[in-house]
């Protein structure tokens, strides 16, 4: 995979982190702490395997 085409997949994860994040904010307040913790957690650990995936992918 040449740099330009990881550069582009790398920004849209690190779009789906701010967009997820963004969203989960708006609800913080609708949620239970423990749930919001959860998701938030999920939402990282879904941003670092896609990293993940776009590295390996890459070599």
């Amino acid at each position: 995979m040449d740099e330009d085409k990881k550069y582009k997949l790398l920004k849209i994860i690190e779009q789906f982190e701010s967009d997820y994040k963004h969203t989960l904010l708006q609800d913080e307040t609708k949620i239970d702490k423990v749930t919001f913790e959860l998701f938030y957690n999920l939402g990282a650990d879904v941003k670092h395997a896609l990293e993940n995936i776009v590295h390996e992918i890459s070599k």
